[in-house]
């Protein structure tokens, strides 16, 4: 099945414009200028020994078990490269990321956050990769991950699959209630007819009736505002105001924060493996805790419902992406191993050994046959028809801090108008 043939017209005009052209055989003007500043050699052109250093949050052991094969058969079909692969915790990796660029000495190559695409791009720290890609390379990739991976004009990054989140549920416990989930987004249920369902399984004897795989955060919430009408940020007018503090915002969120509050479904803090101990009945999260879940619990049958539609559906889009940073002396090297990461044969590799949904149109070609299977499908319908791309902004990270305590504290109780009118208000003063 195509998920859709050439893009539209505003597409082509904005490939025009990242002056795309055939893979260059040595490193753009901008690169070698990067390399010199450093004291780099000619050991890009040489046979000499490079150590590049990768740096993901490829923690999960499937996760982690493909990063390594890729790198192994990248290794060996680069014999005067080795790749100094370093996993490292999600909770750390944005932290240490922002010393290692602050101080100096960032790694060669790396996981981009795609919500990070348009800081790293403002801050300069990535070297564009334009110079590298065809025009054939760019239109590979659908439209969301393609704006994801651009900032000016330019390509920060590739992105290295796409991420979302659905309810995912234990079969046999959710059916012992009594509860027949829905299973596309055409029959949904909305946040009531959600709730509704969540407290018949926990009154069937289940300790809680759902939690977010990432806790309390704007990730997890950012799609129930938007399926409940509010919004956060207008990307063409680069405005939190009247968006994040709107009327419909305050009261989609006060709405979440019942799940936590009035209505006692939600605990304050998650705990490993909730879903395969059967201590939750749904739990908001992606497709790779299936693969997580399927692996610690073989004998624990798992289904995937949509998330609920009111005013709309809707579904957080994004994911990783894998960029060069700009201070690397070894720009042809690292491209290669991007090139392998990411590119058209490895992202077809990535999706099949990680169950990550594609960000290219030809990995989903050569993984449709599964991507089109439940459980899968249902994440795949929501990115396909119902994706909202997070805020692409320089601010995204003092967006996120802000917004992140207002729904702590909602959570606890504590009315969201007033936190969300001054997070609005701090979010535009950093614009000026």
């Amino acid at each position: 099945m195509k998920i859709r043939g050439t893009h539209s017209a505003e597409d082509r005009s904005r490939v025009r414009k990242l002056r795309t052209r055939p893979v260059l055989a040595a490193v753009t003007a901008a690169s070698l200028l990067a390399v010199a500043a450093c004291g780099s050699g000619s050991e890009e052109g040489g046979d000499g020994p490079i150590e590049l250093s990768y740096w993901t949050s490829a923690t999960e052991p499937k996760v982690r078990a493909a990063t390594e094969e890729i790198i192994a058969d990248f290794e060996d079909a680069n014999p005067n490269i080795t790749v100094d692969h370093q996993a490292l915790p999600f909770n750390e990796y944005f932290e240490k990321v922002t010393i290692a660029f602050g101080g100096g000495n960032p790694p060669d190559v790396l996981w981009v956050d795609s919500t990070m695409t348009t800081a790293y791009g403002d801050q300069g720290l990535l070297t564009p990769l334009d110079d590298y890609l065809t025009e054939e390379d760019v239109n590979d990739f659908l439209p969301n991950p393609l704006e994801d991976m651009t900032y000016n004009d330019e390509i920060q990054s590739l992105a290295l699959h796409q991420s979302t989140e659905a309810l995912v549920y234990v079969k046999s416990v959710v059916e012992e209630a009594g509860v027949t989930p829905p299973t596309s987004y055409e029959d949904g249920w909305t946040f009531d007819e959600m709730v509704e369902a969540m407290h018949a399984v926990v009154d069937s004897g289940i300790e809680w009736g759902y939690a977010p795989t990432y806790g309390i955060g704007q990730y997890s919430v950012y799609p129930f505002i938007y399926e409940l009408g509010g919004s956060v940020y207008n990307q063409e007018a680069e405005a939190f105001q009247g968006y994040l503090d709107s009327p419909e915002t305050i009261d989609a969120v006060r709405k979440w924060a019942s799940l936590y509050t009035t209505e006692g479904l939600a605990p304050a803090e998650v705990l490993p493996d909730m879903l395969g101990t059967k201590q939750l009945a749904f739990q908001e999260t992606n497709p790779f805790v299936v693969v997580d879940v399927n692996e610690k619990y073989p004998d624990v049958e798992l289904g995937v419902a949509p998330l609920p539609c009111d005013e709309q559906c809707a579904v957080a889009s994004g994911g990783w992406h894998v960029g060069i940073s700009q201070a690397s002396e070894h720009q042809e090297a690292a491209w290669k191993l991007v090139d392998a990461l990411a590119g058209v044969d490895g992202a077809a590799r990535w999706s099949e050994a990680t169950h990550y949904l594609p960000a290219r149109q030809s990995a989903y070609d050569a993984n449709a046959s599964w991507i089109e299977e439940q459980p899968w499908s249902v994440f795949w319908e929501g990115l396909n028809e119902h994706a909202v791309p997070r805020p692409r902004t320089a601010r995204f990270q003092l967006y996120a801090d802000e917004i992140d305590a207002v729904l702590r504290d909602a959570s606890r109780g504590t009315d969201p108008e007033a936190g969300l009118q001054r997070a609005a208000e701090k979010l535009e003063a950093a614009a000026e």
